[in-house]
């Protein structure tokens, strides 16, 4: 079994929904969790706290004694490790994301057991395999409509620490055959597999990263946009390669003249 923790939690610590309790120990049909899977930010932070920690302390077993701490804890996997997202136009202000999420969690888990929290791996941005999916994605939608396969992806972020990084990142793997530098993927084995499963073959040959100047980016530029703590990318890239690999290709005002760029870039007609 996998627990797996996305937008909403049991309303456990609201008094008015929470649930009546069972008259005796409900046994049946409950197996041990065998792992976490932390896919987004909660609605209920308190509550989806309270139940991570009990799970990684007891390492998703019933049977729980107080006096004893499972350590090493479940597997635990991660993704989406930006700490805000911006908010719409009614409220255009930095939202906590997953990542100041993970960070609570770390903390937490450090305090009360005094042993770092594990993730057994980090996926989402800026993680290669994330872009070589996109690819693929891409590809099979340009066959569908009766195009020919793609040389060449546009990425648009306003996140100079995922969005750019990654799309860099995976530009190096395009140009190197590099295994993935965020978490040491064999990309060109994943690729294969993939196209001699769905019989294509991938023509991408560059991946350019164009960051757009709204967002978050207006509002946190000076800041972390991502969660450090829990990402292994920092400690395989030498201070030389951050720096370069967040640094996008192309810089536009917004996405109306990023849009209009690529199409001039690829000479297409296309009236915004």
């Amino acid at each position: 079994m996998i627990f797996v923790l996305f937008c909403h939690s049991w309303m456990l610590l609201d008094s008015r929904r929470r649930r009546m309790q069972p008259t005796k120990w409900i046994d049946h049909g409950f197996y041990p969790l065998e792992a976490i899977l932390l896919l987004g930010e909660p609605l209920n932070w308190e509550s989806a706290l309270q139940l991570l920690i009990d799970v990684l302390t007891t390492n998703g077993l019933k049977e729980f004694k107080s006096s004893k701490i499972n350590y090493p804890h479940i597997p635990t996997l991660a993704c989406n490790l930006d700490l805000f997202w911006m908010g719409d136009r009614d409220l255009p202000m930095p939202r906590f994301g997953h990542g100041i999420f993970l960070q609570c969690l770390e903390k937490l888990y450090k305090r009360m057991t005094g042993n770092d929290l594990r993730y057994k791996a980090i996926c989402g941005k800026p993680s290669e395999v994330t872009y070589m999916y996109a690819t693929h994605l891409i590809e099979e939608r340009a066959e569908q409509m009766g195009l020919p396969p793609p040389r060449k992806v546009y990425v648009l972020g306003d996140n100079t620490e995922s969005d750019i990084l990654g799309a860099n990142l995976f530009e190096h793997h395009l140009q190197t055959g590099e295994r993935g530098r965020f978490d040491n993927v064999d990309l060109a084995t994943l690729r294969k597999d993939y196209n001699s499963k769905n019989k294509t073959s991938s023509e991408i040959k560059h991946c350019f990263s164009t960051l757009i100047e709204t967002g978050v980016y207006a509002e946190m530029n000076q800041k972390s946009l991502i969660e450090q703590s829990v990402s292994t990318l920092y400690g395989r890239l030498t201070h030389r390669e951050l720096g370069e690999f967040k640094t996008p290709q192309f810089v536009e005002k917004n996405l109306s003249t990023a849009i209009r760029m690529i199409c001039e870039s690829e000479k297409f007609n296309f009236a915004l």
